[in-house]
């Protein structure tokens, strides 16, 4: 049976205290409570496994191979609208955004589970600063300070609408083969985060208005993560397509 063997190495928090135990800990009781067809199975995990650098000692967490590559790969294939959306919908079913794999059977799965369910867990350990902010193209405005506002002082609202803007981003992806903030460098994307503009529409005949309007949904209004639908509410949406 072939595995993936992910690696997160753990990191000092700001006192200079490692927090290796806990954060194996949470990896662990996080990941396995994740019982969902459209969720990859935690196997178990290793603290055998050398690293180059000196530093606390990392966990790697084992996992089903799925053969078939993640969603990037699918996409290089002429795939049907069909097939598209109901990879999207089994995302949506899976309640996360990232690091989508495809099985065997051509269903979504989900390896990097969504901000809202997982973050809070690490709260206050040294995962928590190390993973917000890394995703910046997929992250909705409420995880960076709006202008003027503190940005020492400011503390992300996780919650499941991240995952919501989030898979809005997976559809234009998906539809257009655009990444969000598409035309923008990295710091171009965080400025637009930081005045609550939307990533803008790519020039894609097959980007339809009815599919601007679903990703548009899925947005909500910017910064504003009460105007996003609920998971099951994108099903119905996506089933209706």
């Amino acid at each position: 049976m072939l595995v993936a063997v992910k690696r997160a190495m753990m990191l000092e928090d700001n006192a200079g205290r490692t927090r290796s135990s806990d954060d194996r800990k949470v990896c662990k009781t996080v990941w396995i409570r994740l019982q969902h067809e459209n969720i990859v199975p935690l196997l178990g995990y290793t603290t055998d496994c050398p690293f180059p650098l000196d530093g606390p000692t990392p966990i790697a967490l084992i996992s089903p191979w799925l053969s078939r590559g993640n969603f990037e790969s699918v996409l290089k294939v002429n795939m049907l609208d069909a097939d598209l959306l109901k990879l999207i919908r089994d995302v949506a079913n899976g309640l996360v955004y990232c690091n989508v794999l495809i099985d065997d059977n051509g269903n979504a799965c989900l390896t990097d589970f969504g901000l809202s369910f997982i973050l809070p867990e690490f709260k206050d350990t040294p995962l928590w600063s190390s993973n917000i902010g890394h995703l910046n193209r997929w992250s909705p405005a409420e995880l960076v300070p709006p202008i003027g506002e503190d940005a020492e002082g400011y503390v992300p609202q996780l919650t499941s609408r991240c995952d919501i803007y989030a898979l809005g981003c997976l559809v234009l992806y998906g539809i257009s083969g655009e990444r969000p903030y598409h035309r923008s460098k990295e710091t171009m994307v965080v400025i637009n985060l930081h005045h609550r503009k939307h990533p803008p529409r790519p020039l894609n005949p097959r980007l339809n208005d009815e599919y601007w309007r679903l990703i548009n949904r899925l947005w909500g209004m910017p910064g504003k993560p009460a105007t996003r639908p609920t998971a099951e509410e994108v099903v119905k949406d996506i089933l209706a397509f």
